[in-house]
């Protein structure tokens, strides 16, 4: 194959990865599955993992283990090495993936490596850029006090969430105009519908996007002046992030000064 027929080749297969949860190199041991609830489901194979390049981190750490990777194109074939792209389709005993795509023949791994890392810090960059961009507050902070607030009669009920409210000291600007000491709505223990939701404690220094409660439209999160939420999980950050979080605000802000503008 001509390198530039190569080079396109490898351009859309790290496009491709926005789709993928895992990224990893595999070789083909043999077809079937190594799951109970899978088998007799053709177009699967068992495949070892000989490097993982990106992989959901609540697995751990995954190198040598053996997937079921139903293939979505051409069959695969015993020994065959490839670089897959995968996204989630079950945990058990073992890990089952849905191949999304995958390289073959010798590609430089280093390259590809950090060509599949940068695209998904890209992708990162994008959902954490959406988020920001619907953020009333985006500020660096640090938690004052936790308080508990009292449940309204009409939601006592297994369903509704406690909530607890973080009075956060602001340290630092990205967006808005915050009040003097913000309140920051969560529930803890986070209830069935707020599963994604992080709680705070006394102390802790982070990066908060912050929306207003009255903008968020739940019947069941408490309306309280100064009141906003963080509950989508992106809407907590590390205190680290806050230059890169800075950045993301300010792209934000000239991308809606600039639609203004066209307007």
């Amino acid at each position: 194959m001509p390198q530039g027929e190569r080079d396109r080749v490898r351009a859309a297969f790290v496009k491709a990865s926005r789709g993928a949860q895992f990224a990893f190199v595999g070789t083909v041991r043999r077809d079937g599955s190594n799951l109970p609830e899978l088998a007799g489901i053709e177009g699967c194979a068992v495949v070892s993992v000989d490097e993982v390049i990106y992989a959901p981190a609540l697995l751990g750490d995954l190198s040598a283990q053996l997937f079921t990777i139903q293939w979505s194109g051409a069959p695969l074939r015993r020994a065959q090495r490839a670089v897959f792209l995968a996204k989630s389709w079950m945990y058990g005993r073992a890990i089952a993936v849905i191949e999304v795509s995958r390289l073959t023949g010798r590609p430089p791994l280093r390259a590809l490596r950090s060509e599949l890392l940068q695209e998904r810090l890209r992708q990162l960059d994008d959902a954490l850029s959406e988020r920001v961009a619907q953020a009333d507050l985006v500020v660096s902070a640090r938690v004052g006090a936790i308080g508990t607030l009292a449940p309204e009669e009409d939601q006592l009920d297994e369903d509704a969430p406690s909530w607890r409210i973080a009075t956060l000291a602001v340290r630092e600007i990205a967006k808005g105009q915050p009040p003097q000491a913000p309140l920051v709505l969560f529930p803890d223990p986070p209830s069935r519908r707020y599963l994604g939701a992080s709680t705070f404690c006394e102390g802790q220094d982070g990066v908060w996007l912050l929306h207003r409660v009255e903008a968020d439209g739940e019947e069941d999160i408490p309306d309280i002046p100064d009141g906003y939420t963080a509950l989508h999980p992106l809407d907590y950050q590390a205190p680290s992030l806050f230059p890169r979080v800075h950045v993301l605000a300010l792209r934000v802000g000239t991308k809606a000064e600039h639609s203004s503008e066209v307007r």
